[in-house]
């Protein structure tokens, strides 16, 4: 636990003489049931502080500093509105929040499907009307990141005053998903529901983890970018709050580097948890429940068309921790939309699983996966959770945005006379879709194409089209029985040792060593001078721009040829490459041929040696885009570039 001291060393606080409460303390909230509830805020050093509520009287006496905290001790659920009053004994300041319930606040975190509010939902915008239920109390955080844990609560206008009831207008701002979850708690477990939203859109994991904690996983530079950033100031302000439980949606902006998901998620949990239980012990197994991403196009960002795949897996691999739980969606998704709108169900799903966890008889999940097992030319599949028996569905997703996927006639769909999604492999691990049929409990794969079965996956893609569920309507989790390596989804390339001779490279391009974006400096390493940018731009985009002054390869003249890249591999991460090209698919100007396109992605290896890598293009043009160069390179702070050629090919 060293890095949670490492955390909190070197926090200060100012004293002030005006009695306050911590700013997640206002009008019409939820404070938690069954659990002491900690209350805290600022007075007079040295001041007695009572705090007086549900019948409870309990003293606490602020530090050196003024800070107090003081606990309540647990509380059955109350719809009543009580009063809660805070008084400085000495000098009869009083304070005093009105309209406050008792009963479970959950912490909503993650990117944009957790931050967007029902506002920016066109098909779900039009049924706030309808939601009239008072004892649903939302406060939303301010989106803001920051460089060391901070102690302040930031809370988002016009929630920074007050809880508010989840109705107009104030639910226009909440995340559909939240809300849905905490209406089916609300109703099926008859309780006060508490939403506290604090989530970023296009945030990543290691933005919501302590730096230390991402630096002890040793994943690379590209993954623990940013690392701490929204920890410190929508999180850590947090950590003395009591709460129920934590609900998460993210990992689309992780699908580039989805190797290291798998550790960040585990860390996530598993650090969010410590932290908590610091001050609220029974939270050290805090229920920790994760939205598995929904299926959006078939390629993102260029990625694999797997890539997001390895995200769904990781987030079902976090089930083996305890308290945790996992919605999924794969026919909940949207071909053209990140944002699906049908997230109804996904709250609804979310809250299964937090009421098994109080208890309740109720079945939390579609079928997930337990084992294969080889049977001669066929694969037969085990599940946990198949509830009443297994099943195939028709699914329906929409093509389009702002359409349900009914009203959608170019709609994705399924049908549900024969099972899908299923792919097989032998040992050259090339998967093939397969055969599948439910054999009593089982379901069997098999393929004509894979004599020798090895491994089975399911629903493995970005857009996945697959359709088991259990009889109780809830679809199976995406899964792969294997445990190959993760690849590089960005398609990435390495090069080779270079063997310094220039000449067979081609014609050498002019590097222009300062720019709009990034100032560079020359640098000799293992005998050779390159080029990495200066000092002090680390925060900045790195550019470096080359462009080729033979005549005979400009203006389109040797479309075909071969890019060659010096550079020195050090560290770890991505070098891009793009090059002025007559690509009339991307081209600026449709009278004026050339515009950037990319050419390719190298992937550092850290194995300190100078090398070259080659990448064929089509249609080169060659006539200054930027700077009046022919080719930009994207790097980051470390990298070191050496020469850069072109020949024909």
């Amino acid at each position: 636990m060293k890095w949670i001291a490492l955390i909190l060393i070197g926090l200060t606080t100012t004293a002030s003489a005006e009695l306050q409460l911590n700013g997640l303390f206002k009008d019409n909230m939820v404070l938690q049931r069954e659990a002491k509830v900690s209350v805290y805020g600022r007075a007079t050093p040295g001041s007695r502080i009572r705090v007086s509520f549900n019948g409870q009287n309990v003293d606490a006496q602020a530090d050196e500093q003024g800070a107090w905290e003081l606990k309540l001790s647990p509380m059955e659920k109350s719809f009543k509105p009580q009063e809660l009053i805070v008084t400085a004994k000495k000098s009869d300041e009083r304070l005093v929040l009105h309209n406050v319930l008792v009963g479970d606040i959950w912490l909503c975190g993650g990117q944009s499907n957790m931050e967007r509010g029902f506002g920016v939902y066109p098909l779900l915008a039009a049924q706030t009307s309808t939601f009239k239920d008072s004892n649903i109390r939302t406060m939303i955080m301010e989106r803001r990141g920051g460089g060391i844990p901070e102690e302040a609560v930031v809370v988002k206008h016009p929630f920074a005053d007050a809880w508010h009831e989840a109705r107009d207008p104030w639910v226009t701002l909440l995340p559909p998903t939240a809300y849905y979850f905490g209406a089916e708690l609300r109703h099926d477990l008859d309780v006060p529901i508490g939403l506290l939203v604090s989530a970023v859109g296009g945030s990543q994991i290691q933005r919501w983890i302590p730096r230390e904690v991402v630096g002890a996983l040793k994943v690379d530079s590209e993954s623990s970018e940013g690392a701490g950033a929204l920890y410190n100031t929508m999180i850590h302000p947090l950590l003395n709050f009591t709460i129920k439980g934590v609900i998460w949606y993210q990992g689309e902006s992780n699908g580039r580097i989805p190797y290291s998901y798998y550790a960040l998620s585990e860390a996530h949990i598993n650090c969010w948890r410590a932290l908590w239980a610091q001050n609220n012990p029974h939270l050290i197994d805090m229920p920790f429940l994760t939205v598995q991403l929904a299926p959006f196009t078939q390629t993102v960002d260029g990625l694999a068309p797997d890539a997001w795949a390895y995200i769904r897996d990781a987030q079902l691999k976090t089930l083996k921790l305890p308290n945790t739980g996992l919605t999924v969606t794969t026919d909940l998704g949207e071909y053209a939309d990140i944002h699906p709108q049908n997230k109804k169900p996904v709250g609804a799903r979310l809250a299964l699983w937090a009421e098994q966890l109080e208890g309740k008889a109720v079945l939390p999940s579609g079928p997930l996966f337990k084992k294969a097992i080889v049977d001669g030319e066929r694969m037969k599949i085990s599940f946990s959770y198949m509830g009443s028996g297994l099943e195939s569905r028709r699914v329906t997703m929409s093509s389009k945005r702002n359409v349900w996927a009914k009203d959608d006639p170019d709609a994705y769909v399924v049908p549900a006379d024969k099972l899908a999604g299923f792919m097989i492999c032998g040992a050259d691990r090339t998967f093939v879709p397969a055969h599948a049929r439910i054999v009593g409990s089982q379901v069997e794969v098999w393929s004509d194409q894979v004599a020798a079965p090895v491994a089975v996956r399911y629903g493995w893609s970005t857009f996945p089209l697959c359709n088991l569920y259990n009889k109780e309507g809830l679809p199976a989790s995406p899964f792969r029985s294997d445990d190959f390596p993760v690849p590089d989804v960005q398609g990435r390339k390495t090069g080779q040792l270079w063997d310094r001779d220039e000449m067979k490279l081609g014609s050498k391009m002019e590097f222009i060593v300062n720019n709009t974006e990034t100032n560079w400096r020359a640098v000799e390493s293992d005998g050779l001078t390159g080029y990495r940018p200066a000092d002090g731009q680390n925060d900045k985009p790195i550019y470096a721009y080359f462009k080729l002054q033979n005549p005979a390869f400009k203006n389109g003249k040797a479309p075909e040829g071969v890019i060659s890249i010096v550079y020195y591999d050090n560290g770890d991460g991505s070098i891009s490459i793009q090059y002025d090209s007559s690509d009339p698919k991307i081209r600026e100007s449709k009278n004026a041929p050339g515009a950037w396109k990319f050419a390719g992605k190298i992937k550092l290896k850290n194995t300190d040696r100078w090398v070259v890598l080659e990448i064929p293009v089509q249609d080169a043009f060659f006539n200054g885009r930027c700077n009046g160069a022919d080719l930009r390179v994207m790097g980051n702070p470390e990298s070191l570039l050496g020469n850069i050629y072109f020949r024909r090919n």
